[in-house]
C-alpha cells in the first residue's frame, strides 16, 4: 500500500471518529485480509449517529461467489474501532461471526471467528494464502433432519393437552409427595396367623347364598371385610365353622367356631384376604364346614349385613 492511501484511509477514519451524528453519512469504502487466509474483506462503511453500518462481502480467495456480509463498527474507549461482522458463507449458507479490533494508527490488527479461526487484521493486504476453512455444525449440534415432524407432532405426547407449563428438568417430586419407596412401604400386608385347631385350608361344604351380597370394589386391594349372619347349620357329628367367602374363596381368618349343640349362630365375621382381589364386582357370602363328618341340615334365620375396606 502506498503512503498516500494510508494516508487517505487514516483521515477517513479520523473522520469516521469525530464526525458530526449524522443521519447516513457515508465514509468510504474500506478493504482488509484476513491473514493467514486469502480472504479479503471489502466493505462500505457508514455513520448512523453513534455507530456506524459496515456491508460489503467476503471475496473468498476470488471464487466465482462472494460471500455476502453486514456489521457493526464503533470506536472503543482504549482508542481501537472494533468490527463486528456477520459473513453468510457460500455455497452452504452457514453463518460466521467475526470480531476484529484494529488500531487507528495503522488501520491493522487482529480478529477472531466463531468458527475458532484467528489471525491479523492486514488493511489493503492481498498476499494469499490458502482460504479460510468453512464453518462446520459442531458435533454438540441436532444435526438437519434428525428430529421430524412426527416426532413433533401432538400425538406422541401424554394428556389433554390443556396444561400451559412444563416441570423443568431438575424439579423433585419427592420433596413434595412421598416417595416411591415410601408409598411401597405404605402399602397393606396382610399376615395371616396359624390358628388353634383351625384347618390350614377351608373347604366350603354348604354355601348360605341366602345371605350373599355383591359387592363393588372401586380399586383392586386386599379386603377387608365385616359380616353380620343369623343362620343355623348341622352336622351328623361334632361342632362346625362359619367363614366368609369372596367370589367362592374362602376367607381363612373370618372362621368362627360353633359347638355341636348348637345349631343356630348370630353374630360378626370378620376378617381379611390375604391376596389382592382386582376391582370389580364381588360376590361376598358364607360358607360352613363340618369339624368331622357331613352337613345334615342349614337354614334358620336370613339375616345378614356386610362392610368391606379396600386396603392399599
Amino acid at each position: 500500500m502506498t503512503g498516500r492511501l494510508l494516508v487517505t484511509a487514516v483521515a477517513a477514519l479520523v473522520a469516521w471518529l469525530i464526525a458530526a451524528e449524522t443521519q447516513a453519512q457515508p465514509l468510504g469504502t474500506f478493504r482488509w485480509q484476513l491473514q493467514p487466509f486469502c480472504n479479503v474483506v471489502t466493505v462500505n462503511v457508514i455513520q448512523q449517529g453513534a455507530v456506524y453500518t459496515v456491508d460489503g462481502f467476503d471475496d473468498q480467495c476470488g471464487a466465482p461467489q462472494r460471500a455476502p456480509l453486514v456489521g457493526l463498527a464503533t470506536p472503543n474507549p482504549d482508542g481501537s474501532i472494533g468490527l463486528g461482522l456477520q459473513v453468510v458463507t457460500v455455497p452452504s449458507g452457514r453463518g460466521l461471526q467475526i470480531d476484529a479490533r484494529m488500531t487507528l494508527a495503522t488501520l491493522s490488527g487482529s480478529w477472531r471467528d466463531s468458527a475458532g479461526n484467528s489471525g491479523t487484521l492486514a488493511f489493503g493486504a492481498s498476499t494469499g494464502g490458502s482460504p479460510r476453512p468453512a464453518p462446520t455444525v459442531p458435533g454438540s449440534a441436532i444435526a438437519a433432519g434428525t428430529i421430524t415432524s412426527g416426532q413433533l407432532a401432538a400425538t406422541i405426547f401424554g394428556g389433554t393437552g390443556v396444561a400451559t407449563t412444563v416441570a423443568r428438568s431438575d424439579h423433585l417430586h419427592d420433596d413434595r409427595y412421598y416417595t416411591k419407596a415410601q408409598a411401597d412401604a405404605s402399602k397393606a400386608a396382610v399376615i395371616e396367623g396359624p390358628g388353634v385347631f383351625t384347618p390350614a385350608t377351608l373347604t366350603v361344604q354348604y354355601d348360605h347364598a341366602a345371605i350373599s351380597e355383591v359387592v363393588v370394589t372401586p380399586k383392586a386391594g386386599h379386603l377387608l371385610i365385616s359380616k353380620f349372619i343369623r343362620r343355623s347349620f348341622v352336622c351328623a357329628s361334632g361342632g362346625h365353622l362359619y367363614f366368609l367367602t369372596v367370589d367362592g374363596v374362602p376367607v381363612r381368618s373370618s372362621a368362627a367356631f360353633v359347638p355341636g349343640q348348637v345349631l343356630e349362630f348370630a353374630g360378626f365375621l370378620s376378617g381379611a384376604t390375604v391376596g389382592v382381589v382386582a376391582s370389580g364386582s364381588h360376590t361376598l357370602s358364607v360358607g360352613s364346614q363340618c369339624v368331622s363328618g357331613a352337613y345334615t341340615g342349614a337354614g334358620g334365620h336370613t339375616v345378614s349385613n356386610s362392610s368391606v375396606v379396600v386396603l392399599p
